[in-house]
């Protein structure tokens, strides 16, 4: 697999990013990855190969390919966090095959000290949960103080190939977060992607690719965002095997992105239980 042609584009309302992805060993059509958000934000979405890379990974070696190359440097801790990532789903036995990781270098990172903390916001429990837990733990000037929350569609919704794109469903349900986020004082920021499509399965999304495509997406925010917070669907004590894990989501961090599991020490009746009085 190669990641090619890393671009900006711009049209009337929208901000983009995107990269070609040509498929080498795999009998595959050469597909377009894209990361987008709106104008209001489209000055933070940065052109991060780590974005591609990351959210290119797993499909690869799921689909037999012999190598990623992309023509860009890398950080080096972002690469071998994702050979850490792969081998432990092989450890799992939720990954099969190798690949081999080819950049054109090593990046060196300047000490810039930004610091903006940024989370995944569904409007599930989960990530409810994790939000109000974040703002009762943390004052509002703490560096781990969320700040934005990036509503993704391309995942649960419009996340598979050949259905409707569920856009409107997208709006309705970004209309019901804005009084959420503004209550929690926090941004609200709507993401489309179509990274899932790269694989369009959902046992490989579930079980091995979820985490990840999060993630890729989270990278294509670096220039606004120092780390980000996933939520866990667990608590510890009823961890499993899958593409969400404590072992896995700090692998896909780089020096200018940390990437975290959080809200692993309250179950699912406990979250509940969290917001229940949040009107």
């Amino acid at each position: 697999m190669r990641i090619e042609n890393l671009r900006a584009e711009n049209s009337d309302n929208r901000a983009r990013v995107a990269a070609t992805i040509v498929w080498e060993d795999c009998d595959r059509a050469p597909q377009e990855v894209y990361y987008e958000t709106t104008h209001e934000f489209g000055q933070y979405l940065a052109c991060d190969p780590h974005a591609f890379l990351t959210g290119s990974l797993l499909p690869a070696i799921r689909c037999g390919e012999r190598r990623i190359a992309v023509d860009e440097p890398i950080c080096p801790e972002l690469r071998t966090g994702l050979a850490a990532a792969t081998a432990w789903l092989k450890q799992w036995s939720l990954l099969e095959g190798s690949i081999q990781i080819e950049t054109r270098g090593d990046i060196r990172y300047p000490q810039n000290g930004r610091t903006r903390a940024g989370a995944f916001l569904s409007g599930g429990v989960d990530s409810l949960a994790l939000l109000h837990c974040n703002r009762a733990d943390f004052p509002p000037d703490h560096p781990s103080s969320i700040r934005d929350a990036l509503f993704v569609h391309g995942f649960d919704m419009g996340g598979l190939e050949g259905t409707d794109d569920e856009l409107t469903s997208y709006e309705l349900a970004l209309d019901a977060l804005r009084p959420v986020a503004q209550d929690a004082g926090v941004n609200l920021i709507p993401v489309r992607t179509n990274v899932r499509h790269l694989l369009d399965d959902v046992q490989f999304w579930i079980y091995q690719f979820h985490g990840a495509a999060l993630a890729s997406v989270a990278h294509a925010f670096s220039g606004r965002l120092s780390c980000v917070s996933i939520a866990s669907d667990r608590s510890i004590a009823d961890l499993r095997d899958k593409s969400t894990h404590p072992l896995l989501e700090p692998n896909f961090s780089s020096a200018n992105l940390r990437v975290n599991l959080a809200g692993l020490l309250y179950s699912r009746l406990d979250r509940v239980r969290l917001i229940s009085d949040w009107q």
